[in-house]
């Protein structure tokens, strides 16, 4: 009887180690699906396309997150300028974006407080997401203005073309 209870002893450590040994690291950060694209877009105060240009801590302000300044090509909504930064979290856990630099994406940015030109920020649980590909983009219609750099770029690239 002694034997048989401490084989089934043995058979629940062997188990829990190997549950142990097989999870993976927990996040803090988890979510709902995202709103849809009106949703988002109503609830933002930016919403912009642009190129990730550079990634900085924001500490002491903001111990836990960066700022990411972006090159912008496009906007839907907000007092955004050729260049624009946002807050997001300094890694996954703490729900941030981990922007790849000179990738293109579609951000949705939100305030940070009720200032009225408050700082912005944006997270992994918003539709915040790469371009390229992108259906919001689509979805969002024409954008309301491109910076002057992204339209004389373009005017650049039809004149040598």
């Amino acid at each position: 009887m002694f034997a048989r209870l401490l084989r089934s002893a043995r058979r629940v450590a062997l188990a829990a180690l190997l549950a142990l040994a097989l999870a993976s690291p927990a996040s803090a950060c988890s979510c709902l699906p995202p709103p849809s694209v009106e949703a988002s877009r109503a609830a933002s105060h930016a919403v912009f396309t642009g190129i990730p240009i550079s990634v900085v801590s924001a500490a002491p302000e903001h111990p836990d997150d960066v700022w990411v300044a972006f090159q912008v090509t496009a906007i839907w909504k907000g007092p955004v300028t050729a260049q624009y930064a946002v807050l997001t979290g300094a890694t996954g856990g703490l729900c941030g974006v981990d922007f790849e630099l000179g990738t293109e994406w579609l951000v949705y940015a939100f305030p940070v407080d009720a200032d009225p030109d408050p700082e912005v920020f944006t997270h992994i649980c918003s539709r915040t997401a790469r371009a390229a590909g992108n259906p919001d983009i689509e979805a969002l219609g024409p954008p309301l203005s491109t910076p002057a750099l992204a339209r004389s770029w373009g005017l650049v690239k039809a004149i040598y073309r």
